[in-house]
């Protein structure tokens, strides 16, 4: 076959491949993805909320109104919600790898076993880290322009937040900075991108379920400061092929503001920001310089 006839056959794939996109599909599967995984939260933590609500009338003899009292002040204090979270975030988790594996990667070839061998290396690595330590940066100052903004919303998120890790620091920890990234980016990088990216031009792809992220955190400022890790995320998933990274990208992340929390309160929150926008810039600028892209699928 000549070059003519070879180019011509490529340009034939690739239109063939455009006609096979539907947008349409590809945003209503990612939605039902996303309302699937809500409604096991909805689900696990209403049972479990009903539960506890029964143990509690058990003890107040039936007594609605104590009941409630009783409720309100045992789960305040006693570390349910933290619990209750950790177990939410292991069963969406649990459902997220099955679909992922059996669904979406049913099988995994010599070449893409080859090429995510090719993907772990130090710098890459780096680059991985960095970019999270980067997407905190912004997503700090991002609060601090929403708390502006918004009057109330950084209050509001921070009682949430007090609320639903008041339990145990250690399970309070592991969910948050291990099994919520495992499961989160199985089901937003590893599922709803697919499924989006199959059927979208990647950046449509990578802005939808950067939104859809956002959506499935349930609360403003959480919803909108996490979109530019939720980009990040994607166009890693989109480079790489490989959800893995975009764990790793996520864990060190969500353990930036552990190891912040050892600044004393009076440092100002902005200008740590920006340092950390800087530097975290500064450092990725010649990590990234001439990088290509990954062909793994994993």
């Amino acid at each position: 076959m000549d070059t003519n006839n070879m180019n011509v056959a490529v340009q034939q794939e690739q239109q063939a491949v455009q006609v096979k996109k539907k947008p349409v599909k590809g945003v209503v599967l990612a939605l039902l993805t996303l309302l699937a995984f809500l409604a096991i939260q909805v689900t696990v933590s209403g049972v479990g909320a009903g539960v506890y609500m029964v143990k509690c009338m058990a003890q107040t003899g039936g007594d609605i109104e104590m009941s409630q009292e009783l409720y309100m002040q045992q789960i305040s204090e006693s570390g349910f919600m933290t619990d209750l979270l950790m177990i939410t975030t292991i069963i969406c988790a649990v459902a997220a790898l099955l679909w992922y594996r059996f669904g979406i990667v049913k099988k995994y070839t010599q070449q893409q076993k080859q090429d995510f061998k090719e993907l772990i290396n130090g710098r890459n690595i780096a680059v991985v880290v960095v970019t999270a330590i980067g997407c905190y940066g912004i997503a700090l100052l991002l609060s601090q322009i929403i708390g502006a903004l918004v009057p109330g919303s950084m209050e509001t998120y921070q009682e949430l937040m007090g609320f639903s890790l008041s339990g145990s620091a250690l399970i309070a920890a592991l969910t948050v900075v291990i099994i919520a990234p495992i499961g989160e980016e199985l089901i937003f990088r590893g599922i709803i991108f697919r499924l989006l990216e199959k059927n979208l031009p990647v950046v449509a792809a990578i802005i939808i379920q950067a939104v859809l992220f956002g959506i499935y955190h349930m609360n403003i400022m959480q919803g909108l400061y996490v979109l530019p890790l939720a980009l990040a995320l994607g166009y890693t998933a989109y480079r790489t092929k490989s959800v893995y990274p975009c764990i790793l990208m996520h864990m060190v992340n969500n353990f930036m503001p552990s190891l912040l929390a050892v600044l004393p309160e009076s440092v100002p929150t902005v200008p740590v920001a920006i340092i950390i926008i800087v530097i975290s810039a500064a450092v990725l600028y010649p990590l990234t310089k001439g990088m290509r892209a990954g062909k793994v699928s994993a």
